[in-house]
Formats: C-alpha cells, sequence, structure tokens
C-alpha cells in the first residue's frame, strides 16, 4: 500500500521568511550575580526571526527568537516565550523582580511583517483520529485592538529534587494587538530572583542529599552552582522485591555486583501484604535517614503475579500506573513530581525472566570487557521517525535529525567536550516506508541506541511495526543497548507483557534498558521529551544543549544513567508547559536505573593500586590511581562492601581499612565511557584460626527421592575464645529444573499419549512405534524406563488413548470416540462407553479422584463422572486438568491456576505464572513434581522431588507438535540449618547441619559450592561436590497460536487486531461491550499461517472499553481495546 504524509493536512505551508534586528550584542540570556539567596540574569533578543505560512485561514506570520519555545492558547497569536528551570533552598518563598528593561512597539507592516501572527495550535495525542485535527483559529480575539497585558514573568513550582525546590520560569517579552498590527518587544531586560527565608536547615538539607548522579540533571537549572561535596560522595541504592525472592541466587547475584561496584544496597523484601504506601514510607524513610541517601530504587517484580511490587493505579493525570511515588518524596502532584531518586523496575513474572535480567545488567557493566568481546556495537545509533499521516515531518523527522546531525555522526566535534564522537548514526525518516525489516535487522546487528517516534502499542511500535515476537527472533546476544519509546502504550506493564517488558525479559537478546509510556503520548511533548525543544517543519531543530532533552542527556551527562536520561527528558516536557503530571506518571524505565550508558568504545581505566599486599592485623592505607576525575571505586570483602568513594580531581581515592583476617580484597573502579575495571588486594594473616571444621570436604552422590544431611561441628582448638560472625555469600552452581529419561533411544516409540501410576510400575498409552506398522500398543514400564510388557490395544483399531488410569486390575481411558475399560492382561476393551450419559466425547484428559473421574476438553468442558459413565457434575470451562488426588491444575494463557479437590473447582487456591509467555495448546498431562513421571511425545520424563514446593510441570500438546515448559522453583539444592554465628569457648564446638537435595539438577549432572565462614583470623571454608546420575533429552519448540493486541489503542473509530496462527484453520471473532453484550460475531474461513490482521470499525458505538476474543482450532485469546471519541 503506497503511504503519503501530509503536513498537517496541508493547512501549513512556509513561504517567505525575515528577521527584525534589535541592535543587541547576543540572544539569549547570561547570569551575572548567582548567590545561595537568589539571582540576577539579563535576557536579550537580537534577532526577532519570522516566516511567511499560509493555511486553509490564509496568510498569517511565525515569530521566533533564538531558545524561544512555544505558547499560547489554541487560536490565539503564538508568541514565543523564554522559559527555564531554576533551583532555590527546600521551602524558601520566591520573590522577583525586573530591575530594567528596554521596550520597543513596532508596526508590524513597517517591519516587514504583511500578515497577522500565526495563532497557536494545540499539541496533538498521537492517539488521535485525523478527522479531529483541525486548524485552530480564533476570529474574535484577532478583532481585538488591545495587547493581552499578559505577565513579564511568570514562576511556578515543579517539586523538591534532592532538596532543592525546582521552578520553572516563564519569560514573555512580546506582546501583540492584532487590529493595530502592533508588536510590542521587550528585547533587553534584568530580572532579579531572591529567595526568601532560607534557613541553615535548608541549606544543610540541600548540601546533604547532592548526588553526583544528579548533578547533572542540577545543571540545566540557570542557577546552577558548583558544589564540591557532591564530588566525593558515593551513593546508597535501595531494592525492594518481594519475600519469595529473597533467597534468589540470581538477585543475590545482581546485589552483590551492585555493592562491589560501591553502592550501599539496601533491601526490603516485601510481604504479599505490603502496599504501595507503606513501601512509599520505608523509600522516603530511607531518603530522610540513610548518609548518603540514596539516589536510586529498583522494583525487582511485576504488578501481579507470583512475584508482586505494587504500582499506584491510578487516572490522576490519565497514567492508569505509576511508580513514580517511589521516586517522588511527599505526595506526587501537579506542583510535586520531579524525582529525588531514580526509579527502574525489573518487571519479572518468572524466575527466568530475573535471571535474564541480571544476567544481561553484569554482562554490560562487567563481562563483556572480560571476554575479548567486540564492542564495535556501542558505536552505532539508530533514529526512526514512524509513519503518521499528519505529524512525521512536523514531528517526527525533526526528532531525528536533531540527535543524527549532533551527536550520531562520525565527524561531529562535541561542542561540550570537543571530542570526536565516532559515533555511526543509522537514520530512518519520513516514515521509514519499506524499511521495517532492515530495522529489526540492525538491532539484531547490536545497537548502542535505539530512539523510535511515532505510533505504538501495547505490544511493540506502529508504522514500522517491531512488536514482542520480533524481539523473540532477534540474535544481538551480548549487543545490549538503550532503547526509547516517544509512543503511545508501549510501556503498559499493567496488562499482558508489554513491549517495554519484553526488551529486558528476552534471554541473551533485547536491552539493557527500556524507556515509555504507559498511556498515550503527545507529538510536542514527545518531541520536547528527546531534543529539549520544540520545533515544527521538516528542519533540524537548533542545537539546544543548555535545553537538555533525553538525547542530549545520552552524550552530554556525565554520568548518562538511564534514570537520569529520563529524568532529563521529563524535566524538558516541564521547561516547555506541556503535558507536565501526565507524563511524569505514565513515562517508565525498565532496567537498573543506575547503569550508566555506553556510546562508543569505552577505553581501559589505567588503575594503580597501592599496596597489592596488606596485612589482616594491621592498619593500612590504600591508595587508588585511576587517572579519572569523578570515577566510582568500590572495596569489596567478605560478602559486603566495605568502603567506597568517587575519586578526585586528580583521579585518586585514599582508604584506611582493618581486614582483621587474610584473604582478598576485590577493588573495583567504574566510569562513564569507560570499561569496568576490576582487581585485587592480598590479605596476609599474621596467625592461622584455631577453628577446624570436622568435615573440610563433603562429596555425595544424590538421587532424585531424597535430600542428603551433614551434621558438621566447627570446633575451637585454640585456648581463647574465639567469635563466628557468620558465613559469607555462599558460592555455588545451579543447574536446570528437570531429570528426564529419552524412551525413543531406548524403545523407538515416537509417541506417548497417556500416563498411569501403578506403584512400582507405571502405565503409558502409544500411538506409534518406528520399527512397526502396530500403533495401537499399552506399554507398561519400571520406574527406570524399562519396557516391562507390550499389550496391543485389539478392539476396533483403536489409535491411542490420550490419558489413562490404573485401577484395581483395569485401564481406563479416553479419545475422540469415547470411554473405555481395558483388561490389564490383554488390553483388550472389556466396556465400551461411546458416549457418556450427557453426549460428550473428545476426553482427552483424565484422572481418578478417589470414587470418581474427571476430565478435560469435552465439548461439555470439565466433566465429573463415575466409572460407568454416568456424568456426575458438569464445570464450564476455563480448561482443567487434575492430576493428583488432591490438586487440580487449569492453564489459561500464561497462568497456572491450582484448585482444591473438594467443591466447586472454582475455587482457587494458588497461582503462578510459567516462565513461556506465549504457551498454548491443549494440557496433555500435568503432574506434580514429586518423584514420579511425566511424559512427552519422545519419551518419559522423571520429574524431580520438590522439597515441599507446591510446583508443577506442563506438557502442552498442538495436533502433532509438542513444548515442553518448566514451572519456576527457587534455587535451593544447599541450604545450611541454624545460626551460624555465636561464641565457641576453647575445646568446644558449634554444630549445626548441610542439607543437600535434588531440586533442579539434571541427570549426570555435578555441582560445587563453597561455604566461607567468617572470623577473626584465617577464613575456614567447607567445599561441596554433589552429583546425580540420569540421561538427557533436548526438548522441541513449536510455533503456537499468540495474540499481538490492537493497534492504535486507544482508538477512534478503526483498530487492528494482530494475531499469529501456526497453521491455516478457521477463527471466530467475538466483541463485547462493558456491560457483556455481544456486539459483533464475525466468523473467519481459512484464515492463512502467519500473521493476520481483523479491522474492528466501532463509528456506530459509543466511547468506552470493549473486549475482544479470538477462537482458533478450539483455543482463545483475548485482549481489551479503549474507544476515544
Amino acid at each position: 500500500m503506497k503511504k503519503s504524509i501530509l503536513l498537517l493536512i496541508s493547512i501549513i505551508a512556509i513561504l517567505y521568511g525575515g528577521n527584525i534586528d534589535f541592535n543587541n550584542k547576543k540572544d539569549g540570556y547570561y547570569l551575572y550575580d548567582n548567590q545561595e539567596s537568589g539571582f540576577s540574569f539579563t535576557h536579550t533578543i537580537k534577532n526577532l526571526n519570522f516566516n511567511e505560512v499560509d493555511t486553509e485561514k490564509g496568510k498569517f506570520t511565525d515569530i521566533w527568537f533564538e531558545g524561544s519555545t512555544i505558547s499560547g492558547t489554541p487560536g490565539e497569536p503564538n508568541l514565543p516565550i523564554f522559559s527555564t528551570l531554576f533551583t532555590a533552598p527546600m521551602g524558601s518563598e520566591i520573590d522577583f523582580v525586573v530591575e530594567t528593561l528596554s521596550s520597543k512597539d513596532l508596526g508590524t507592516k513597517e517591519s516587514g511583517i504583511d500578515y497577522p501572527i500565526m495563532p497557536a495550535q494545540p499539541s496533538y495525542p498521537k492517539n488521535i483520529d485525523p478527522k479531529d485535527i483541525k486548524f485552530y483559529y480564533d476570529n474574535e480575539f484577532y478583532k481585538n485592538s488591545n495587547f493581552s497585558k499578559k505577565a513579564l514573568v511568570d514562576i511556578e513550582k515543579m517539586g523538591t529534587m534532592r532538596g532543592n525546590d525546582i521552578y520553572r520560569m516563564i519569560v514573555s517579552p512580546i506582546d501583540y494587538s492584532p487590529s493595530k498590527s502592533l508588536l510590542r518587544v521587550v528585547d533587553n531586560m534584568n530580572i532579579k530572583v531572591s529567595f526568601k527565608g532560607i534557613t541553615e536547615e535548608s541549606v544543610r538539607e540541600a548540601n546533604s542529599k547532592r548526588s553526583p548522579y544528579f548533578e547533572d540533571i542540577l545543571k540545566i537549572a540557570i542557577n546552577y552552582r558548583e558544589n564540591n561535596k557532591a564530588v566525593d560522595m558515593p551513593t546508597s541504592y535501595l531494592l525492594v522485591a518481594p519475600e519469595n525472592l529473597a533467597s534468589n541466587n540470581d538477585l543475590k547475584r545482581f546485589i552483590a555486583w551492585k555493592q562491589q561496584k560501591g553502592f550501599n544496597v539496601v533491601t526490603n523484601f516485601i510481604s504479599p501484604s505490603a502496599t504501595v504506601e507503606s513501601i512509599d514510607s520505608w523509600v522516603e524513610d530511607q531518603y530522610e535517614n540513610l548518609d548518603p541517601a540514596p539516589s536510586f530504587i529498583l522494583l525487582v517484580g511485576d504488578m501481579d503475579g507470583e512475584y508482586i511490587v505494587p504500582t499506584k493505579l491510578y487516572n490522576i493525570g490519565g497514567a492508569s500506573v505509576s511508580d513514580l511515588i517511589y521516586g517522588v518524596m511527599g505526595v506526587p502532584s501537579t506542583y510535586n513530581h520531579v524525582k529525588s531518586i531514580y526509579v527502574g523496575r525489573f518487571s519479572v513474572r518468572s524466575l527466568d525472566d530475573l535471571k535474564n535480567q541480571v544476567d544481561k545488567t553484569i554482562w554490560y557493566e562487567k563481562e563483556q570487557f572480560t571476554t575479548g568481546f567486540d564492542l564495535s556495537y556501542l558505536k552505532k545509533a539508530m533514529g526512526v521517525a514512524g509513519y503518521d499521516a499528519n505529524f512525521t515531518y512536523t514531528h517526527g523527522n525533526p526528532h531525528i535529525k536533531y540527535q543524527m546531525t549532533y551527536y550520531f555522526n562520525d565527524t561531529y566535534v562535541n561542542p561540550t567536550t570537543g571530542e570526536t564522537n565516532g559515533m555511526e548514526g543509522l537514520q530512518y525518516l519520513n516514515g521509514a516506508v519499506g524499511f521495517e525489516s532492515e530495522i529489526i535487522n540492525n538491532v539484531s546487528n547490536g545497537l548502542a541506541f535505539y530512539n523510535y517516534t511515532a505510533h505504538g502499542f501495547v505490544s511493540g511500535f506502529g508504522d514500522p511495526s517491531f512488536t514482542n515476537s520480533d524481539i523473540n527472533s532477534l540474535s544481538n546476544e551480548g549487543k545490549y543497548g538503550l532503547i526509547i519509546g516517544n509512543c503511545c502504550l508501549t510501556g503498559s506493564f499493567g496488562s499482558m507483557e508489554c513491549f517495554g517488558e519484553a526488551w529486558l525479559n528476552a534471554k541473551d537478546k533485547g536491552s539493557i534498558g527500556y524507556i515509555g509510556a504507559s498511556e498515550s503520548t503527545y507529538w510536542s511533548e514527545d518531541l520536547a521529551f528527546g531534543v529539549g525543544t520544540v520545533s515544527t517543519g521538516n528542519t533540524t531543530p537548533a542545537y539546544s544543549p543548555t535545553q537538555m532533552g533525553s538525547v542530549d542527556a545520552v552524550m552530554l551527562m556525565e554520568y548518562p544513567t538511564t534514570g537520569g536520561i529520563l529524568q532529563a527528558g521529563l524535566l524538558s516536557v516541564d521547561r516547555m508547559n506541556g503535558a507536565i503530571w501526565y507524563y511524569w506518571n505514565m513515562y517508565h524505565l525498565f532496567g537498573d536505573p543506575s547503569v550508566n550508558l555506553f556510546m562508543g568504545e569505552p577505553e581501559l581505566i589505567p588503575v594503580v593500586v597501592t599496596p597489592s599486599t596488606i596485612n589482616a592485623t594491621e592498619s593500612s592505607t590504600i591508595n587508588i590511581s585511576t587517572g579519572i576525575d569523578g570515577a566510582l571505586v568500590g572495596i569489596y570483602k567478605r560478602g559486603e562492601l566495605s568502603d567506597s568513594k568517587i575519586t578526585d580531581s586528580e583521579g585518586m581515592a585514599s582508604f584506611t581499612v582493618s581486614p582483621q583476617y587474610s584473604g582478598t580484597m576485590y577493588v573495583t573502579v567504574s566510569a562513564p565511557q569507560k570499561q569496568t575495571f576490576q582487581g585485587e588486594i592480598a590479605v596476609n594473616g599474621s596467625q592461622s584460626s584455631p577453628l577446624i571444621i570436622n568435615s573440610s570436604n563433603i562429596n555425595e552422590e544424590i538421587y532424585w527421592e531424597e535430600p542428603i544431611t551433614h551434621n558438621i561441628s566447627i570446633q575451637n582448638s585454640g585456648t581463647t575464645t574465639q567469635e563466628i560472625n557468620g558465613i559469607a555469600e555462599i558460592e555455588n552452581s545451579v543447574g536446570n529444573i528437570l531429570s528426564f529419561y529419552n524412551l525413543t533411544e531406548i524403545s523407538g516409540y515416537e509417541k506417548m499419549y497417556g500416563l498411569a501410576d501403578a506403584g512400582e510400575y507405571i502405565w503409558v498409552s502409544s500411538a506409534g512405534k518406528t520399527s512397526s506398522n502396530d500403533e495401537n500398543m499399552f506399554l507398561k514400564f519400571d520406574k527406570y524406563g524399562n519396557i516391562i510388557s507390550e499389550l496391543s490395544q485389539q478392539t476396533e483399531s483403536r489409535k491411542g488413548v490420550y490419558s489413562i488410569i490404573y485401577r484395581d486390575g483395569y485401564i481406563y481411558g479416553g479419545d475422540n470416540d469415547g470411554f473405555y475399560k481395558f483388561d490389564e492382561t490383554t488390553g483388550e476393551v472389556t466396556t465400551l462407553f461411546e458416549e457418556l450419559s450427557n453426549g460428550s466425547k473428545n476426553l482427552k484428559n483424565l484422572t481418578w479422584m478417589g470414587d470418581y473421574f474427571l476430565t478435560l476438553n469435552s465439548s461439555e468442558g470439565f466433566l465429573k463422572f463415575d466409572e460407568s459413565g454416568n456424568v456426575l457434575e458438569t464445570y464450564a470451562k476455563p480448561e482443567i486438568n487434575i492430576s493428583t488426588t488432591d490438586i487440580a491444575y487449569c492453564q489459561e494463557s500464561n497462568t497456572i491456576w491450582i484448585f482444591a479437590k473438594t467443591g466447586n473447582p472454582a475455587s482457587k487456591i494458588y497461582e503462578y505464572s510459567v516462565e513461556d509467555q506465549t504457551l498454548t495448546g491443549r494440557v496433555a498431562q500435568i503432574k506434580m513434581i514429586d518423584g514420579q513421571y511425566t511424559q512427552k511425545s519422545a519419551g518419559i520424563y522423571l520429574t524431580n522431588p520438590s522439597g515441599g514446593k507446591l510446583i508443577a510441570n506442563m506438557l502442552l500438546n498442538n495436533g502433532d507438535s509438542y513444548h515442553f515448559a518448566k514451572a519456576p522453583i527457587e534455587d535451593n539444592w544447599l541450604t545450611v540449618e541454624g545460626d551460624i554465628s555465636g561464641v565457641i569457648e576453647p575445646n568446644e564446638s558449634l554444630d549445626f547441619s548441610i542439607v543437600l537435595n535434588s531440586i533442579g539438577m539434571e541427570s549426570n549432572e555435578t555441582r560445587e559450592a563453597k561455604i566461607t565462614f567468617l572470623n577473626n583470623f584465617d577464613p575456614i571454608e567447607l567445599n561441596i561436590t554433589l552429583g546425580s546420575m540420569g540421561s538427557d533429552i533436548e526438548e522441541g519448540l513449536v510455533e503456537v497460536f499468540t495474540l499481538n493486541g490492537n493497534y492504535p489503542n486507544p482508538f477512534n473509530p478503526e483498530t487492528n487486531i494482530s494475531f499469529n496462527l501456526p497453521s491455516s484453520g478457521d477463527i471466530n471473532f467475538t466483541v463485547y461491550n462493558a456491560k457483556g453484550e455481544l456486539i459483533k460475531n464475525q466468523k473467519l474461513k481459512a484464515a492463512p499461517a502467519g500473521e493476520n490482521k481483523i479491522r474492528f470499525d466501532a463509528s456506530r458505538y459509543n466511547s468506552g472499553v470493549y473486549f475482544y476474543s479470538i477462537r482458533f482450532n478450539g483455543f482463545v485469546k483475548s485482549g481489551k481495546m479503549l474507544l476515544v471519541k
């Protein structure tokens, strides 16, 4: 389809330009007095520039001066203003006076301006219906002969940041009388701003809260003053996670790494009853009392599911979900919305999600520099101005042209640093029509930075399309950059996995961070967010580093943290007087907010550590030379941060340490645009520890059935009292979850449909044997996978019983034709129920519940019936499968619901999410992990004991294709029982237990661990080796039926629903309104495999929420869409 770009529906065309010279030496402002008690500055206009424009209402003149931004009520004259931010001591009162000014009245005709001043136009939301875009012109206002008498200076509070109140000041130096054709221009003025009521406490508060990571943001203020206290202060780092992640090894790795870098990490593992308010109260308490005050907070968890860190749910400012409250001190509002702590979120629903995000973060900050990895990808940045019929030229193109012209150009010299960036810019303008595959391929090859501006939806960029499924197909392992999506909805983590979450959750691909919005964004605000100014027209905006947007922040900030980049973009929206409160609520950062973005290949840090060896019993001074001002240096020992500093102007940091033990201290040095350095300091002990472990090594082999417990004693063989101070972090290796046998290799059977536990052996229904044409077999296995017997199914050439039950010497099973009772010895059918009493067939998931059978996927849904085939009770779907005598499981979308046996199965007792967000298909078998078996097409799997955890494995069936998914469990294969701390008298012992189990172990896997016990002398260590037995099989992965969502959303009046089919087939599309009334029911024949789209026209319906479903091959996918008229 051919696409065309319209320029505000052809209402504006630039015809002619000129300027009026006021004979001033320069444009802009300069400070001439900047004190703690206030500041004074001069604002001058050297040239007033103008362009003639042609519109549907006739010709007008657009005017501006250097550094100005747009202002005005839509339809009234668009008079340029100067807008800036300034800081004041917290709680002080603001007073200002215009001390001097020079004003001139100019006739527009005499000045070369032949037409009225252009009327201001609104900033349009990106989800607006093109039919609603119009040219605003207030005819009555233009008949007015009076000047507007607008305030020359206006000041408004934005919030408080790090002990400083943040204000926006708007200077309006131009007024206009439309009917008299007069401009009144204040071309030179001196303004004095004073801070009243400053107290010692407010000054102390501001100084105590200074942070090097916020200093770049403070520099945006017109009255920024250097503060040396911020130079040598490290920072604290808050981490909030659900309590069921407290022992997670991946999260421990992450915390340890942040401590090694030099952050004081403070954790809060919250209970399920924790609220937004209780978490916020804890955060504010840490901010007030920690020294140094925290600069970052990471939320680990989603807003629902098994791992929850709640978010704010409201419509204040229009954003439905928002983490803003955790970064703002006090109650967020229009006048208090600036963050004092940078907020990021690991929005995880599974342990694999968490592991992937931790792995990528540590790789990005450390490991990519220690492996000889090709870092050339860090020199590439991409900008895409996506398609919109009206705004691509006026807002999309300028957004991308700015960054490509001034930063991502290997010949451009940065005016701030005087250095050549060496960046390669990949620029896509005018809607990037036809470049979709190339853009995705660029990301797959690796990028340091990718900025898209245009339309978006929950699961992707609009046009050119880039969706969650495209992320899953990337191959950019190790090449992770920052993605900024200036578009609608891609940060909506309040629903299904949104686009921002998908970038972070993807394993060995995706990005290190994503900045995006949870609601609909605006064209002008997004432009200001990115480049710091608003400039319409297909031009490159003037370079404005002092009006720093997010792209400027990426390249100019001394510490370009992902949290700081977001803050800079939002403050830019504040400065332009845009939809400020709304924007602060809805723009989110997915990822670690403390990550410094690498732009260009980072160089090595020339670190020199002296001395390299110290004594444990002496106080020593360690001098670390880096050659870099502002590098973060961390000293890490025995699993905790010992000290950290930021290097001075000479690149030095000195530490005084008293280790009290021998071993190793670790030195980590990190700095923006530099490779992370890691070194060691040897600590020699003056005497050996008198403490002895009665078993210095444990070497065991383990079966899946039982854990192993070792009783350990630490004995004091000395003559003085000794103290044990606990254990350092257990260093261990962790495996996967499943162990299984490959029966295909043993016996040649290629499909296994049903499983029945008979105590010492199991029955399986087979539908295929590669060495024979006989496809109707019952197989009897022992617990080691050996075939005991084979029974041919003799009656009516049964093609395979999908699920079977063994009871009292009989095998019960069901297939598409009915329900059967088979003889255990012969395999012959003894009783055939062609249909149950209510006519149900298709009995594919069967279990025995003591007195009755239960089945899933009948025509009625979930059935309870006796062994004579009489239906006792019917339950409607969702789909339910029973796998033990006590627990029922229901798989719906990517969630497992666990139910009690008795009563209505709708009585949910537990739920959790599975790791694969695209799981669909018929549940063929679900089994508790209790040392029993489950099966797959290629063989039977021996599952592991759960250690008391309520965990299940799933086997999904889609026709002849299978996908096996594992549910998440904690990596707790090694635990220490008892409190390993206290005083040990001479010749006495401290006793405790080590428990080893097979949770998560692969067959034939070996695990190793080392436990280091803390005391005042040489560390004492316990080494552990654990082995298992078995064999492995690779799992297959197949395409599945997926729903991509609808775009645009919100919409008016049409939207497209996108979905993928694994094969061609019929679909049924239904839409319900909020009252539950069916308003559309459409059947489509033979929809092709791959991506499909359905266009929904809601022109006949009212605004509101609508729910849609797509049914394919017995499976249903549902979504929600919002119609806004």
